[in-house]
Order: structure tokens, then sequence, then C-alpha cells
């Protein structure tokens, strides 16, 4: 299944927003978070990008071509 587009596109799609809301939150002007909250951001960051991937990994049928067919029909 990783040849499958669907696929990539789901895992890119999570890694490229993780990746962008990452950087506007360390780099936007004016951040002023203080030096404990820090490692809270990069988890916050990681758990967004796992929550992203909820979607894939519920989805029972969508990415199975044949699944639905065999195991319910």
């Amino acid at each position: 299944m990783l040849r499958a587009p669907e696929v990539k596109m789901q895992f890119g799609t999570s890694f490229l927003v993780s990746a962008l809301i990452g950087a506007s939150l360390l780099f936007r002007a004016g951040a002023n978070v203080p030096d404990a909250a820090k490692p809270f951001v990069a988890t916050g960051v990681v758990v967004f990008s796992l929550f992203m991937l909820v979607q894939f990994l519920a989805n029972q049928f969508g990415l199975d071509r044949d699944g639905f067919r065999a195991i319910v029909l």
C-alpha cells in the first residue's frame, strides 16, 4: 500500500501541515513563549501530526481497494 497515491498524499499532508504550523509557531514575530512552555509547543506539533493520521488509520475500507467487497459482500 505504500505505492498507492492516496497513501502518499495522506502521509505527506500530515507532515506538511505539521511543518507549516510548527514553523509558524517558532518563527513568528514577537513570540514571547516562556522557556518552560517551549517543550509543549514541540509536543503539540507532534500530537497534531498524529491526529491528522487518525483519519488514515481509522479508515478500514477507503484505502483497501478490494476490502469492502471481500469482507462485507
